[in-house]
């Protein structure tokens, strides 16, 4: 229903198997035979009809928190105070179903979002000396790798942009190439991008590089017109062997962090599983945010 895809390397086993272990979800009796939720502690449902709410039902009985609260959504939302992360969970999840999500889907979601906000592997990466979109102080960090023709990769790195230009104090975005052999401009696009960034034009050349409906030679070097940069050492930057290097570096790094595909998405080293659009994204980053609040809270944080 909404785009969790990668432009593929080669296939990769989906990770939903996940769903097997039992580690989201209880079904106890007593969840079974669990009266109809308490819709008045619920985020958002004022807005829900009667099928959204019967398609929410189920999760909200027997999805578990992976807040600091690890019950049940309903339970937790239950509790006295309700950890902040719950309620985001369930303001997402009210959004999805709005937006049509059956109650199959919404499990997906909630799968998806749990091992992109608390999974087993917290990667170390460095963005290195590339320039962040937003502040480089921010609270979150997100560094993606993809791929100018992964038409995946543009609507996350679109969206990304956008966040950090609308929350510079929140994010901190980095952009890492990760070409694909089976896209021919894909190299030549991410030796553009570098050429532009040594002349300072970095993310002026990530935007339209993306905005291009088409890559080609002439597109490079129309785009480099249009950015003002000095033609002869644009030209002989986008042919440096060096360059070439450092792009491969940044694929070999992206190859042992797991990715198969792109984009692969990291947010403070988590590696990101759903959706590629600005809302999802912009909500995973605010979980984020008050995620590192609550470790805080519980004295884990710095």
């Amino acid at each position: 229903m909404f785009p969790f895809f990668r432009c593929r390397l080669v296939g990769r086993l989906v990770f939903f198997l996940a769903l097997a272990v039992g580690t989201l979800f209880t079904f106890s009796d007593k969840d079974v035979r669990a009266a109809e939720p308490d819709w008045s502690l619920v985020p958002g449902a004022k807005t829900l009809n009667d099928k959204q709410k019967e398609n929410l039902s189920g999760i909200l009985k027997s999805g578990k928190s992976y807040g600091i609260c690890k019950n049940t959504l309903m339970n937790c939302l239950s509790a006295p105070r309700p950890d902040p992360v719950t309620k985001r969970i369930v303001k997402n999840l009210v959004r999805h179903s709005i937006l049509g999500a059956d109650e199959e889907y919404l499990f997906e979601i909630l799968e998806t979002r749990r091992l992109s906000a608390s999974p087993e592997k917290v990667h170390a990466i460095s963005p290195g000396d590339l320039p962040p979109s937003g502040k480089k102080s921010a609270p979150v960090r997100v560094i993606v790798y993809a791929d100018f023709e992964c038409p995946y990769c543009r609507m996350a790195s679109v969206s990304l942009r956008k966040i950090s230009q609308e929350h510079p104090d929140l994010l901190a975005f980095y952009f890492k190439n990760f070409p694909l052999k089976s896209h021919p401009e894909s190299l030549p696009a991410a030796l553009a991008l570098l050429a532009a960034g040594k002349q300072s034009k970095f993310w002026e050349m990530h935007d339209a590089l993306f905005e291009a409906k088409h890559l080609s030679e002439k597109s490079f070097e129309e785009l480099g017109r249009k950015l003002g940069l000095d033609a002869e050492r644009y030209k002989k930057d986008r042919n440096d062997e060096h360059l070439v290097q450092e792009i491969t570096k940044q694929k070999i790094e992206g190859l042992t962090f797991g990715l198969m595909g792109t984009p692969g998405i990291f947010v403070n080293g988590k590696e990101y599983h759903g959706p590629k659009n600005h809302d999802d994204l912009l909500d995973r980053i605010k979980e984020e945010h008050e995620w590192i609040g609550s470790e805080k809270k519980l004295g884990k944080g710095k």
